[in-house]
């Protein structure tokens, strides 16, 4: 539903902090990612998760502001790279 919902590119900022909010919920719940991904142990895998979808879908029109993604979001993406340098040594 996500996904889906990430198709309608010109969201009010409203509409983008629920979306924010549900795809948090949805990484957390979900042992931080339910989009499909490159082979983790790959050079140049990258972590795709729902907040990132939801965040780089949007196009900012007229009044539109930066919504900021939820707190301990980036911590996670720290983590998932110092994972990835551990994964692509193997």
């Amino acid at each position: 539903m996500i996904r889906l919902a990430c198709l309608t590119e010109h969201r009010t900022d409203d509409e983008q902090r629920a979306l924010v909010s549900w795809a948090w919920r949805c990484d957390v719940d979900n042992n931080k990612q339910t989009t499909v991904n490159m082979a983790r142990w790959k050079k140049g895998w990258k972590p795709l998760d729902l907040v990132s979808l939801v965040m780089e879908s949007r196009v900012h029109e007229g009044k539109d502001r930066e919504v900021p993604p939820p707190k301990g979001w980036a911590d996670r993406w720290e983590r998932w790279a110092r994972d990835e340098h551990l994964m692509v040594k193997r």
